[in-house]
C-alpha cells in the first residue's frame, strides 16, 4: 500500500487523470500500491454497502472489467485487515 489518494495534491490528481480512462464505472478508488494500481470501492451492485476491489493498472488498458479483483465485503473488513 503506498498512498490514500484525496485529489488534493497534484500526484493524486496526476494518478486519476493518468487512469481514469480506464476505470470501470461506480468503482471509486481510495488507494495506490507501489506500482500505481488501485483500491477501489465498488458501488457496481450496492449505494450503501461497495465492497472493495484491486485494480491492476496494466491489465486495465486492454480490459477495466477484467484488471478489477475482490478484496473484501466493505471498507471496514479492509481496514481491519491492514498489518504493519
Amino acid at each position: 500500500m503506498n498512498n490514500l489518494l484525496s485529489m488534493e495534491t497534484q500526484r493524486d490528481q496526476l494518478d486519476f487523470n493518468n487512469f481514469k480512462d480506464r476505470l470501470v464505472d461506480n468503482l471509486i478508488h481510495f488507494k495506490t500500491d507501489a506500482g500505481g494500481n488501485l483500491f477501489c470501492v465498488d458501488y457496481r451492485d450496492s449505494a450503501r454497502n461497495p465492497t472493495v476491489f484491486f485494480g491492476d493498472n496494466e491489465e486495465a488498458f486492454e480490459n477495466p472489467e477484467a484488471a478489477v479483483t475482490y478484496v473484501c465485503d466493505n471498507f471496514t473488513e479492509f481496514i481491519n485487515s491492514l498489518r504493519v
